[in-house]
């Protein structure tokens, strides 16, 4: 039930406080709006008391969740009474109950009570938009923009902001164009145009729209970040960075304008130039938690781990996002085997996102030197403690992980058999054993898991790839497999298991030419020893023995211990 306030009325008081939930007509976001409801102002007794009726009816209504009798009585209210508020409160109401006729109706007798209200011109502005009727919407919006408090660019930001929330994103695009047209001399105008036509995915338009306010004000940096963020969109990275760049060059000295290009440089993999630029950033703020933080994980990505060390060690002192820090010591002593100073940093991790993670790789690093029933114990012992159904479940996949590692993998079959008592139904864990159960041969069971997941979703295109590359590889109902991976396929087209998937399917089919299409895409995208095994074994079957070889060899060379990569080889050898 929805509840909306309740106006308590005596014979000789007329108003009090209530509030509803309401959807502004700029957001799509829901707020509590408190509106006083008053006294009618007129000298009329008859309509007065018609109108605390209308307005007790509609709060009483509103109570008992029946919006559409509570629009249908304040609208009555609102044309009865000449005070704005019982207007605007009209319309605060319609629009919660999504109601834009009704809205629109109560907007207007709320600018006709009170046309000098920025908010009432705008939420009648905005409900023409939405009608289409752009003519008379115009004048609205533009009383807006002109008495909006401060600077008339301040009334072009709060209606963009409105206006990105809108869903005919066409005709608020349109709106916006008028308006800066009448304003072509405010670089802040064309800015929020800008903004608003990269939020509805016109980024072409973004980028024009951006460039027009920096000609008018080359140092307005939103609007270089804006130009840069569309041209990202468009698939034109150089000139994105390139973008980025400029803007810093100009406004050298903006911190936030420097650390959104140090963001963008990381988004698009220029990891060395990131980091001259948060070094940079961080002589300037020597303590920032989060320039230390990315810092960091700079260095992990480029394997400098002494230089890691040093600044997730400087992150602990700030005494900021001091789990994160101590996880990622851990995984520096990791990396560098330093198992009993990894452990003791992982357990140091008693909160945030990576609580599990931590706990799960302590029972690795036991496993890993021997000691699984103790590895084993600190799973237990940490899902005990957990209070999240989440992270409980997460704790049960990293054992059946470390059980599979260990060669154990009915004793993993059985673990997720036992989470699963728990957790019916749980996607994840019914995922797990299936894999599990293909690694003995139980393609019963891998089956029947993949199968439960995918009667509750029949999208899922995980379970879909899995369960068609299954029996591909195991070349069983290999035109149902084909089957299974094509719908998987059009719900990932760019993921590499999938697409390697594809080809391995058709190499199964005797499609060589279109499996070899699929399999060097995949490669491209994840250049790892199973795809490499698949795309060398499709070049052995066309003939190809020497190029299979050397295809075979780059791939030994990179995962010398992979299973499937050394089975090649000695079939190879034969």
């Amino acid at each position: 039930m929805i509840r909306i306030g309740v106006a308590l009325v005596t014979a000789t008081v007329a108003a009090s406080c209530a509030s509803i939930e309401s959807e502004s007509a700029n957001a799509a976001s829901r707020q509590v709006v408190n509106i006083p409801i008053v006294r009618p102002t007129t000298s009329d007794p008859a309509p007065a008391a018609e109108v605390m009726y209308q307005v007790m009816a509609g709060e009483l209504a509103g109570q008992y969740g029946d919006l559409e009798g509570s629009v249908a009585h304040y609208i009555q209210a609102a044309r009865l009474s000449d005070d704005p508020r019982v207007a605007a409160r009209a319309t605060t109401i319609a629009l919660y109950a999504q109601d834009d006729d009704a809205a629109l109706t109560a907007a207007k007798r709320w600018v006709e009570l009170t046309p000098s209200n920025t908010q009432a011109r705008q939420t009648l502005g905005l409900l023409l938009m939405r009608s289409v009727d752009l003519d008379a919407a115009l004048p609205h919006l533009e009383f807006v923009v002109r008495h909006t408090p401060g600077a008339t660019s301040n009334g072009f930001m709060l209606i963009g902001a409105a206006l990105s929330q809108e869903k005919n994103s066409r005709a608020a695009l349109e709106i916006m164009q008028r308006l800066v047209a009448r304003h072509a001399d405010k670089p802040l105008a064309h800015y929020a145009l800008a903004n608003l036509a990269l939020s509805a995915g016109q980024d072409r338009q973004a980028v024009e729209a951006a460039d027009k306010a920096l000609a008018i004000k080359p140092v307005l940096t939103e609007a270089w970040v804006v130009r840069a963020r569309a041209l990202l969109a468009l698939g034109k990275t150089q000139q994105a960075v390139a973008t980025m760049r400029q803007a810093v060059e100009i406004v050298p000295d903006d911190h936030a304008l420097r650390v959104a290009y140090a963001k963008m440089l990381v988004q698009v993999g220029r990891f060395d130039m990131a980091r001259a630029e948060f070094s940079k950033l961080l002589k300037q703020n020597p303590d920032d938690p989060d320039l230390l933080y990315t810092l960091g994980l700079l260095d992990l990505q480029k394997q400098q781990y002494a230089d890691a060390n040093k600044h997730f060690h400087r992150l602990l002192k700030t005494e900021q996002r001091t789990n994160e820090a101590r996880y990622y010591l851990g995984r520096v002593a990791e990396t560098l085997t330093r198992l009993d100073e990894a452990i003791n940093w992982y357990s140091q991790v008693d909160a945030g996102q990576y609580r599990v993670d931590a706990q799960a790789r302590i029972a690795s690093i036991y496993a890993k030197r021997g000691e699984l029933e103790q590895g084993l114990a600190q799973l237990e012992r940490a899902r005990a403690a957990e209070s999240e159904d989440s992270a409980i479940v997460q704790l049960y996949l990293a054992e059946g992980q470390i059980l599979g590692e260990a060669n154990r993998h009915q004793a993993a079959i059985s673990l997720f058999g036992r989470a699963l008592n728990k957790y019916p139904g749980d996607s994840d864990l019914l995922y797990a054993r299936a894999l599990m159960a293909e690694k003995i041969g139980r393609m019963d069971q891998l089956e029947r898991d993949l199968r439960t997941i995918l009667k509750k979703d029949p999208g899922n295109a995980t379970a879909l790839n899995a369960l068609g590359y299954t029996l591909a590889n195991h070349n069983k109902r290999i035109h149902e497999a084909l089957g299974y991976i094509r719908r998987a396929y059009a719900k990932r087209p760019h993921d590499p298991a999938v697409i390697d998937s594809m080809g391995w399917v058709h190499f199964r089919l005797g499609n060589y030419d279109r499996a070899e299409r699929y399999l060097r895409r995949a490669f491209k995208l994840l250049p790892n020893g199973e795809i490499a095994g698949h795309l060398s074994e499709i070049m052995w079957a066309q003939g190809e023995k020497k190029k299979a070889r050397a295809v075979l060899k780059e791939a030994l060379h990179k995962e010398p211990q992979d299973e499937y990569l050394l089975k090649l080889r000695a079939r190879y050898a034969r």
